[in-house]
């Protein structure tokens, strides 16, 4: 019993005397975040993961933009429309114009700042029963705590998102692309029924049959115009 306790003192000594051996951790981020590989996450898809967020009530859009060559004003607006008419509509934008400062490296202490031209819009909306929390964000910033709010009038009734795969700015024009719209009642066959196409942009006559017949929706589109001369 003694020479086991002596052969256990003697393996322990090394650790203790000369300190623990530092080595180049050569597994991957993925390892290290899972060592146990309990999540797989070597066999899920950024899909299905959209899907298990969409679950959770969460959607994640992300607009990209054609590229910018200038200083523009920009906005971002947010239309509620009612049996096709609007009833309210307000700016959701996080900034003024078009760029965006950002420091190289992200050190501020050494760089002087820098300033580039943004090339997406990112949404993020988060599903709270009969209110949708929305947030807006650029590099410039993020606008939070936007409520979308649903008119529920039916049992079964749902809302659900589409968007515009033509999202290319043009002066003075505003450019849709989400829509968040109600479902409508068809008295034929008596079920809910909701724009079949996932894609606006692929679909005019789908599109037309969202906007015709959805009783609420919500539309959000971008401007990009030029700043008017004072006179």
């Amino acid at each position: 019993m003694k020479n086991y306790f002596l052969q256990l003192l003697l393996y322990l000594l090394p650790l203790s005397l000369f300190g623990q051996v530092y080595e180049k951790d050569q597994r991957t981020v993925i390892e290290k975040e899972d060592e146990y590989n309990r999540y797989h996450a070597g066999r899920i898809s950024q899909v299905q993961i959209l899907k298990a967020l969409e679950l959770a009530g969460v959607n994640v859009f992300n607009i990209p933009l054609k590229p910018f060559d200038k200083v523009y004003q920009f906005d971002i607006i947010l239309t509620e429309y009612k049996s096709g008419e609007v009833v309210k509509r307000r700016s959701v934008g996080v900034m003024n114009d078009n760029t965006y400062r950002y420091y190289k490296d992200n050190d501020r202490f050494v760089n002087k700042v820098s300033w580039d031209y943004i090339d997406q819009i990112t949404l993020f909306a988060k599903d709270m029963d009969s209110l949708v929390y929305l947030k807006v964000e650029t590099y410039t910033g993020a606008l939070q705590g936007i409520k979308l709010t649903k008119d529920l009038v039916r049992y079964g009734q749902g809302y659900s998102w589409r968007s515009y795969s033509k999202t290319d700015w043009s002066l003075n024009q505003e450019i849709p692309i989400l829509v968040y719209a109600s479902s409508w009642l068809d008295k034929v066959h008596n079920i809910e029924r909701y724009c079949a196409t996932a894609d606006l942009s692929s679909n005019i006559l789908e599109a037309k049959a969202l906007f015709d017949n959805s009783p609420h929706y919500y539309v959000i589109s971008y401007v990009v115009f030029e700043e008017k001369k004072k006179k």
